[in-house]
C-alpha cells in the first residue's frame, strides 16, 4: 500500500524476499533491500516480513529505551539475537515463476551439471544461442548472471546437505565441485550473511 501510494518512491524499503522480483518489477522507485529483515529512513520504518514486526518492535524500544531494556522485552518475548538478513530462509522459488524457454533449458542444465566446472560456451551450446544472449536472458528473467545463478544452487544444496546430513563441510564442497572449502565459506557468507557451522545449528533438526 504504501509503494502504491508513492510513499516509498525514492526511500529505502524491506519486504519478504519471495516478493522482490514482482516488486522491483512494479515499484522501479523503490530503493528495495531485498534481503533486509528491516530497512530505515526517517519517518518510516519497513519490516520485511510479517514476523518482522517483532524486530522492528524491538528496535523502537532499543532507540528509545536503550539496549538493557530492549535485552529485557526480548528475553521476555523468547526471541534470539537480532538477525539482519533474510537470506538464510530464502529457497530457489525466487527463479521460478517464468516462461523463458531458453532460460529454463539452461536452467535444467546447470542443475543436472551442479558440479561440473562452469563453463558459458557449453551452457550457450546447450541452449543453440551464444554466450551473449545467454547473459542477456538471464539478466532479464532472472536478475542474475549464468555464474551467480549457479552460485545460488550450489549454496541451496549445500544447505540442503547442512540441515539434512551430519556431512563434513569439506565433503559437502567436494560434491558441489569445489576444490577449496575457505572460498567456499567465504562465498557461504558472503550470501547468507552467516556461516556454514551457525546455518547448520540453527536449520539441523535435533
Amino acid at each position: 500500500m504504501l509503494a502504491e501510494s508513492g510513499v516509498l518512491n525514492e526511500r529505502p524499503a524491506a519486504i519478504s524476499w519471495w516478493l522482490t522480483t514482482w516488486f522491483r518489477n512494479r515499484y522501479p522507485r523503490v530503493q528495495l533491500q531485498p534481503y533486509a529483515t528491516m530497512s530505515e529512513s526517517p519517518g518510516l520504518l519497513c519490516g520485511g516480513a510479517s514476523t518482522s514486526y517483532i524486530e522492528l518492535a524491538l528496535h523502537l524500544v532499543r532507540q528509545h529505551g536503550g539496549q538493557e531494556i530492549a535485552l529485557a522485552c526480548s528475553r521476555l518475548l523468547l526471541t534470539g539475537p537480532q538477525h539482519s538478513s533474510q537470506a538464510p530462509y530464502m529457497t530457489m522459488q525466487s527463479f521460478a515463476g517464468h516462461d523463458d524457454a531458453l532460460v529454463l533449458r539452461c536452467q535444467y542444465w546447470l542443475q543436472d551439471n551442479l558440479a561440473a566446472p562452469f563453463s558459458l560456451e557449453a551452457l550457450a551450446g546447450h541452449a543453440r544461442s551464444s554466450s551473449r544472449t545467454v547473459i542477456r536472458r538471464f539478466n532479464q528473467v532472472l536478475g542474475v548472471s549464468p555464474l551467480r545463478y549457479l552460485q545460488q544452487l550450489r549454496l541451496h544444496a549445500a544447505r540442503r546437505w547442512l540441515e539434512g546430513s551430519n556431512l563434513p563441510l569439506e565433503q559437502i564442497v567436494q560434491q558441489l565441485g569445489y576444490s577449496d572449502s575457505a572460498s567456499f565459506r567465504r562465498l557461504f557468507q558472503r550470501e547468507l550473511h552467516c556461516t556454514p557451522a551457525a546455518y547448520r545449528k540453527q536449520f539441523q533438526p535435533v
